[in-house]
Parts: structure tokens; C-alpha cells; sequence
């Protein structure tokens, strides 16, 4: 018996009605917790986690299914993250591309040396 793993893409595009409380300097651990939840119950947490890797991207002429879906889900949790930031803490992701590279940005940034686990 042979199973497949369905890989699938989160459907929600606009979360800012579940994101009421924008990322401050001040408030990060606030906004943590409000938004890791989120990423959990649309099976999206692995995108921002350090110990998850992202597929390998597709080759010439080769498709990977498991990649594609993977950058559509980067991408819009990327989005998630920018609407859900006060002016004041852009320029902490100012060149930052991918949803991973910020979160962790602002762990580093703001999370004022506590141990608590990031994703």
C-alpha cells in the first residue's frame, strides 16, 4: 500500500481581522503569540521554523510540487508578517525576502534575550 502526502497552500489571504495587535518594538512577545497560532491552524508554522527546510527548488523541466507550494505559503506568510507591523519596525526587514528571515529578524531584534522558543 503505497500513500501520497498532499502537499497543500493555505487559503486565507488576508488575516489582518485575526491580527488585531501590530508588531511594535515594544510588543513583540504580544504579537508572537497572537500570530503563532495562526501559522499552527493553517499548518503553516514549519515556514517560519529554523529546523524545517525548504524543498528543493524545481530544475530545468522539472516540476516540484512540494517546492511550488512551499514559496506560495513563504510568500504569503511574508505578506502576513508586513500588514501586521507598525511603521516604526520596518526597517528591520527593510532586505529581507522571505517569511523565515523575518521572524526570526525580529526575535533577534526585540525579543530582549528571552529564552522562549520561537516557533
Amino acid at each position: 500500500m503505497t500513500t501520497t502526502k498532499v502537499t497543500t497552500t493555505a487559503t486565507t489571504t488576508s488575516v489582518a481581522h485575526l491580527l488585531r495587535l501590530k508588531l511594535l518594538k515594544s510588543n513583540y512577545l504580544m504579537w508572537k503569540t497572537q500570530f503563532l497560532p495562526l501559522l499552527r491552524s493553517q499548518g503553516l508554522s514549519p515556514i517560519v521554523d529554523l529546523r524545517h527546510c525548504q524543498p528543493d527548488p524545481p530544475g530545468n523541466f522539472i516540476v516540484n510540487p512540494k517546492y511550488e507550494a512551499w514559496y506560495k505559503n513563504g510568500r504569503m506568510v511574508f505578506s502576513w508578517i508586513v500588514s501586521s507591523l507598525k511603521k516604526s519596525v520596518f526597517p528591520t526587514i527593510v532586505d529581507l525576502h522571505t517569511a523565515k528571515s523575518a521572524w526570526h529578524a525580529f526575535a533577534r531584534a526585540y525579543a530582549s534575550g528571552n529564552p522562549i522558543k520561537i516557533a
